[in-house]
């Protein structure tokens, strides 16, 4: 749980300042939309294994 609640803040911290750079940088909004796109997938792809352990260590213990 400690590790999903480090994610999160982590994210939530860094998500908007690198939005706003992106969006500085290319002088495009949309540029932002799409880095948070990329993230929500990349963070999906992430928890599959993640979720495998997660039930590796739940039959084993």
């Amino acid at each position: 749980m400690s590790v999903f609640f480090a994610m999160n803040y982590a994210g939530s911290l860094c998500g908007p300042v690198v939005s706003g750079w992106l969006a500085e940088q290319t002088g495009d909004i949309s540029v932002a939309f799409q880095f948070g796109a990329i993230s929500l997938v990349v963070s999906l792809l992430l928890l599959i294994p993640y979720q495998r352990l997660a039930a590796r260590r739940s039959t084993s213990a």
